[in-house]
């Protein structure tokens, strides 16, 4: 059965450096990965499982299986239907099962995104704190770390000085608590929220620069992979003005300790409006059209070489009523990632990657309407398939 996998383990895609994915994973991540199992029967196994009344971790499991699996099968209102009726039944468990529970809100959260939900998933993240605050201890690292997923909400909906208030009241809780992972973690946050800003506009090159440069001068081992993290920003920063050195002295330098997965240091930017050959997204009321961000997605794999660089790209899948003209874009994007020279640790030269791209944008409800309505601004959502 697919449990805790893809809706669980899968990071904001808010850019961070895989660096500092591997030394701070989400929440209650699991190593359960996605099977091919019928969407009919997860669907077979929740309903059973509720006939018979089972115990409410049994619901919670079964309900990420099928809601999971109807995610990767495209079908994300049922995925997230799923997730809402099983978030209703067992939400009065929280306190005896904070993290089985919290499981359910976080996928909930990452359907929603992807559908374009915005208040709800804005809701979401935030229920996930309440929700460990609960059964845990407040020292507890695991809420410190849905509490920078609420941060990475506010980032990536725009309300930057609530982002970074959040990130920093989670240094000081961090410290206060001895977790200094968790800290050197919502620094590379702050940093990297403004190192993505400085991409749009250079008022806020200052502040990047000042977060990155303290994160890369840490020297206590156990803080490497931040410091490594900051230097693999600053680095990309540089490629992103044209500068090409730094990325290859870096690439240079993680030779000799290779990792045995790859690491990502270069990913050219995506916007998703100002992708070549849209068309018309908006409509007269500012608007944008919901038929052309409606069951937009699709399953994007790619090879990526021991030497860092990645081909053969390919559509695996696709939704039936794709609109193909913001697919090429990324795909181009995909071509121009760097990743660090890693070991497999197999023979195979190189390892192959899925990923799932959403075209969507929020929903939103103007001022004195009732009538909800997507917002001019498109997006893209990924979310990593790789099994």
């Amino acid at each position: 059965m697919v449990i805790r996998g893809i809706l669980l383990s899968a990071l904001s895609t808010l850019p961070i450096p895989a660096l500092a994915q591997q030394q701070s994973p989400p929440p209650a991540q699991r190593d359960i990965i996605v099977t091919a199992m019928p969407l009919e029967r997860t669907e077979a196994l929740l309903r059973d499982c509720l006939a018979r009344q089972c115990p409410p971790k049994e619901d919670i499991d079964a309900s990420l299986a099928h809601a999971e699996n109807a995610f990767v099968a495209g079908d994300y209102k049922t995925a997230r239907t799923t997730l809402l009726a099983s978030i209703r039944r067992n939400k009065k468990y929280a306190a005896t099962l904070p993290v089985d529970v919290s499981d359910l809100m976080r996928a909930q959260s990452r359907v929603a995104v992807h559908l374009g939900e915005k208040a709800s998933y804005l809701s979401s993240t935030r229920d996930v704190v309440a929700t460990l605050k609960a059964g845990l201890p407040e020292s507890d690292s695991r809420i410190l770390d849905a509490r920078i997923a609420v941060g990475d909400s506010q980032a990536k909906i725009g309300n930057v000085n609530t982002a970074v208030r959040i990130y920093r009241s989670v240094i000081e809780r961090a410290q206060k608590y001895d977790l200094g992972q968790t800290a050197s973690y919502a620094q590379l946050r702050i940093a990297n929220l403004f190192a993505s800003l400085a991409e749009q506009d250079v008022i806020y090159r200052e502040a990047a620069d000042r977060e990155l440069a303290a994160l890369a001068d840490l020297t206590d081992p156990k803080f490497a992979r931040f410091s490594g993290a900051a230097k693999v920003m600053l680095a990309r920063a540089a490629a992103r003005r044209g500068d090409m050195t730094q990325v290859d002295r870096l690439v240079d330098s993680l030779k000799a300790n290779a990792e045995t997965t790859p690491i990502l240091l270069y990913a050219p930017p995506l916007v998703p409006d100002r992708l070549p050959g849209s068309g018309p997204l908006v409509t007269t009321v500012n608007r944008v059209l919901t038929s052309n961000v409606d069951k937009q997605w699709v399953d994007i794999g790619f090879w990526i070489g021991t030497d860092g660089k990645v081909s053969d790209i390919e559509i695996l899948r696709e939704s039936p009523s794709l609109s193909g003209h913001w697919v090429e874009p990324v795909k181009t994007a995909l071509i121009g990632r760097r990743y660090a020279p890693f070991t497999p640790k197999s023979a195979r030269s190189g390892m192959q990657r899925v990923e799932r791209y959403t075209f969507t944008a929020f929903w939103s409800v103007k001022l004195g309407s009732r009538i909800r309505s997507r917002d001019p601004e498109t997006r893209i959502e990924m979310i990593d398939l790789t099994s």
